[in-house]
């Protein structure tokens, strides 16, 4: 009997031992990832299982000083909003960067590079597209001294009234961005020049300029927002997909900036197809 007894012991352990190394040959089957040439890693003890949401899955962060606030192309100017000067090198010399589809009125006219870009490529579409050469790039980025010359010239020569409506009080110029362009015309036939309205075939830039990342910053429907009378000549650079956006819903920078206000990193996320 006790001789019946060890062999069932025995048998016993053999049973255990055989279920209890299957169980382990099973986990380690279950912990890791199937290579091509069928070998399984073994589990890592330090491996930690992290979920995240599938908004953070799609999204780095990034850390950025006080200074940035004031840079970028979607930065608020306005009456309200002073612009906040800093170093700016990312200005480039229009004359020596334009293309041959439009004219720059003097040499020493600045925008930053990517402005310069888009403009160009505007500029060659319309030419393409009505034979026109007749864009002449007015201004450009301005210094703190240069607009309030202009400030003060318009003071005297159209009074107060006029002043606000057509021209920024020095420091809250859009042209201190380096991200605005007033546009003219010139006719190379008489050598005489106009004012740039944005009708006729002209209307064609002012439709497609948020293609190209561009905007009519200042429009009539939206002064009460802007408090800058309609300036068809004035294009600011905002960049893609914004611009498209904004025209898709009819926003003034100022309703756009208040309109990304609702999309944070923990809520919902602006998307653009």
């Amino acid at each position: 009997k006790s001789r019946r007894f060890s062999i069932l012991t025995f048998i016993l352990f053999l049973l255990l031992l055989t279920v209890t190394a299957a169980a382990a040959l099973f986990a380690s089957g279950c912990s890791g990832t199937e290579h091509a040439d069928g070998i399984v890693p073994p589990a890592r003890e330090d491996a930690v299982f992290n979920p995240i949401s599938s908004n953070e899955a799609a999204y780095d962060s990034s850390s950025f000083s006080i200074q940035d606030i004031s840079r970028g192309n979607l930065i608020l100017i306005n009456s309200d909003y002073a612009y906040t000067f800093q170093d700016n090198g990312s200005l480039t010399n229009v004359f020596n960067n334009q293309t041959h589809s439009y004219s720059v009125r003097s040499k020493d006219i600045e925008l930053n590079a990517e402005v310069i870009d888009a403009l160009n490529s505007l500029m060659d579409d319309f030419q393409a597209r009505s034979g026109l050469d007749t864009i002449n790039l007015v201004s450009g980025y301005r210094s703190y001294e240069l607009q309030q010359q202009l400030y003060d010239e318009s003071l005297e020569q159209n009074g107060l009234e006029h002043t606000r409506l057509y021209v920024a009080s020095p420091g809250h110029s859009e042209h201190h961005s380096g991200l605005a362009a007033d546009l003219g015309l010139i006719f190379f036939s008489d050598g005489s020049s106009a004012e740039f309205d944005g009708t006729g075939e002209y209307a064609w830039i002012i439709d497609n300029a948020p293609y190209y990342g561009l905007i009519q910053r200042y429009t009539e429907a939206k002064t009460d927002l802007t408090n800058v009378a309609s300036e068809p000549w004035h294009l600011r650079y905002v960049g893609l997909p914004h611009s498209l956006i904004m025209k898709e819903n009819d926003f003034c920078l100022e309703e756009y900036i208040e309109y990304l206000r609702n999309f944070t990193y923990e809520g919902e996320r602006l998307n653009y197809e």
